[in-house]
């Protein structure tokens, strides 16, 4: 009976899941309208207010949310931070340390009711996973016209165990953009974090794949 297990089960297995489940996940990817197209965003010297650079080879290994924190959009930061810990938390505490939150920042030091700290402190994050940049360009993330104060880009900085070209110096892979505050596109991007981010969903998809997924 072991003997038939490894003979005939196996193979009819491996078979039936390189034909329904890779698809499966194929298709899933090809619904992030960037990703397919391999763009990759430039996180090359992006200075932070921390006074570090955040460049590509610091968020290597990382699945990277950048947002955006503009004049029009002062008052409802608290709520996208709030949204993005939400997200966060659909995952165990393994995953979440695969991600990286990275909001370009304008400088408000003019206005002197605003200050970074305190509002670091009031919304209780850490500045190891949370990146605050300086300056903001919606075009590097494709989003030049159609962009919300809840839109916020979602990138993939890890690297295929096949792809040995060190593509992650030329920064991560966008994969989309979503907005936090439409019920239907949260779940969407729910649905593609479960298949880029995993690494054990990550193995199974590469497994018996003849072409580079990332």
């Amino acid at each position: 009976m072991i003997f038939l297990l490894f003979v005939v089960g196996f193979p009819v297995l491996t078979v039936l899941f390189s034909k329904m489940g890779l698809d499966k996940h194929k298709g899933i990817r090809s619904e992030m309208q960037f990703l397919k197209d391999s763009i990759r965003v430039d996180f090359s010297k992006l200075s932070t207010f921390g006074g570090e650079a955040l460049i590509n080879e610091s968020i290597r290994g990382k699945l990277v949310f950048a947002g955006f924190w503009d004049y029009a959009c002062k008052d409802e930061m608290g709520e996208l931070i709030d949204s993005l810990k939400s997200l966060r938390n659909n995952f165990s505490k393994e995953d979440q340390r695969k991600l990286l939150f990275v909001i370009h920042t304008e400088d408000f030091s003019q206005d002197s009711t605003w200050s970074l700290e305190a509002s670091i402190a009031e919304w209780k994050i850490d500045t190891i996973n949370w990146k605050f940049t300086k300056g903001i360009d919606r075009g590097r993330y494709k989003m030049e016209t159609e962009h919300t104060c809840f839109s916020v880009a979602v990138l993939d900085g890890r690297v295929s165990r096949k792809d040995d070209s060190n593509n992650y110096l030329k920064g991560p892979l966008l994969c989309d953009y979503y907005d936090l505050k439409d019920v239907r596109t949260v779940e969407d991007l729910l649905r593609h974090m479960a298949v880029i981010m995993p690494l054990k969903q990550r193995k199974k998809i590469e497994w018996k794949q003849e072409e580079k997924l990332y």
